[in-house]
């Protein structure tokens, strides 16, 4: 797409852009479903060993449960 190869991240992508509204609906539903499955189950979420985003933010007392 155009839009992807000339714009995306770039200084011409910015607020005045078309909203692609039914890709912004499901990308919502789906972080939605996500989550709802997240906090529905019985066991905490967890960090892999040596992930970089549970090692910067990850609480250390979870590393043992």
């Amino acid at each position: 797409m155009d839009f992807e190869k000339n714009h995306y991240h770039k200084p011409s992508d910015d607020l005045s852009q078309p909203v692609d509204w039914d890709t912004t609906l499901r990308f919502s539903r789906a972080g939605a479903r996500i989550g709802f499955r997240i906090a529905m189950n019985d066991e905490r979420p967890g960090w892999n060993e040596g992930d970089f985003f549970g090692e910067k933010f990850g609480q250390k007392e979870w590393a043992n449960d």
